[in-house]
């Protein structure tokens, strides 16, 4: 999302000096649109990803493989989600007690080129 790109860009405009006078080396951004911001907003200010900060995102778009660096980023079984809660939802329409309040599906930390691992 464009919106998110650009928020994530001026945040990275106002937060750059404390960020680096604090010595983060690791930023998660709870989409992968905002990380990608960040992103550019490295790039366009010459700082190196992962060397001065690793930067992830989050549900592992359909852009995360395709820029560059490649982002890093957790994914989600979303269409499992949807799937699962579409049938939880028929059961408790027809009002079956015995319906799961937790599931869980899991996870994958997908790591591409934004984090620096040692």
């Amino acid at each position: 999302d464009e919106n998110e790109v650009e928020q994530a860009y001026k945040f990275m405009e106002k937060i750059i000096n404390k960020l680096e006078s604090n010595r983060v080396s690791a930023i998660m951004f709870e989409t992968d649109g905002l990380a990608i911001g960040a992103l550019q907003y490295c790039y366009d200010n010459n700082i190196s990803v992962p060397d001065k900060f690793s930067i992830t995102g989050f549900g592992d778009s359909e852009i995360a493989h395709l820029y560059r660096p490649a982002l890093s980023t957790v994914r989600l079984p979303y269409y499992d989600i949807g799937a699962i809660a579409v049938r939880l939802l028929i059961k408790i329409i027809g009002g079956d007690e015995n319906v799961d309040k937790s599931v869980n599906l899991g996870y994958q930390i997908v790591d591409r080129d934004t984090v620096k691992n040692k």
